[in-house]
């Protein structure tokens, strides 16, 4: 009885060891993705919003000096 309540703790053990590792390599992973892609993608993103905002009131003022 002993035995399979001993094993029974161990399985519990190795499934939480699992469940923690799983979550860590996760949150290690979303931080890469991170600081790889979505940060420097919005950077970009935000770039190019400004450069189009720029663009058009230009072109904007350009039109308003047309006759």
């Amino acid at each position: 009885f002993e035995a399979a309540l001993a094993r029974r703790e161990v399985a519990r053990a190795a499934r939480e060891v699992v469940e923690r590792s799983a979550a860590l390599f996760r949150d290690e992973l979303e931080s890469i993705y991170r600081r790889t892609v979505a940060d420097p993608l919005l950077a970009a993103c935000a770039a190019v919003r400004e450069e189009y905002s720029t663009w058009r009131s230009l072109q904007a003022e350009l039109t308003g000096l047309a006759p």
